[in-house]
């Protein structure tokens, strides 16, 4: 017994140059403590960063369906306009063959404003036609101005 009591002796004077079990257990609830009030600020942050991106999603989405409606509209005038570009380039091929220019080559450049003006480009390509006199291009020309397809918002040009 006397061995249990000096044995007992040495792990008090052990433990006096260490920190008792209390001491320990308030530093682990101080250092939570620490770690949760430093969780609880990165949550405020990380809220306040998710709302600013929903916020930003939600706008996106509303100026999306917005400017896919103007689109929408912009997309049938386009097709509108692509149906009668295609009617006028056949109908002045075949004028051009009526007129002795087989084979032609027929470059048809748009120019699309803003404000929905369009304007064309018509340069016609044959052999023929660059040796002709000024009037009778100019006479091919009002003859090609007559297969236009009239609209306000459209006007050609001619490059003989």
């Amino acid at each position: 017994m006397v061995i249990r009591i000096e044995h007992k002796r040495k792990r008090r004077k052990e433990r006096k140059g260490t920190k008792g079990i209390r001491e320990k257990r308030e530093e682990k609830r101080e250092k939570k403590k620490g770690r949760k009030e430093k969780e609880r600020k990165m949550m405020k942050k990380g809220f306040g960063i998710v709302t600013i991106l929903l916020v930003f999603v939600i706008v996106f989405c509303v100026k999306g369906t917005v400017m896919s409606k103007e689109n929408h509209e912009r997309v049938k005038q386009n097709h509108y306009y692509a149906v009668l570009e295609e009617e006028y380039v056949k109908r002045a091929e075949e004028l051009l063959d009526k007129e002795g220019y087989m084979d032609c080559g027929i470059n048809f450049t748009r120019v699309t404003y803003e404000s929905g003006r369009r304007e064309y480009t018509v340069l016609i390509h044959h052999r023929k036609i660059e040796n002709l006199p000024k009037a009778e291009k100019a006479r091919l020309w009002s003859l090609l101005s007559q297969v236009e397809f009239q609209d306000e918002a459209c006007s050609f040009r001619y490059e003989l």
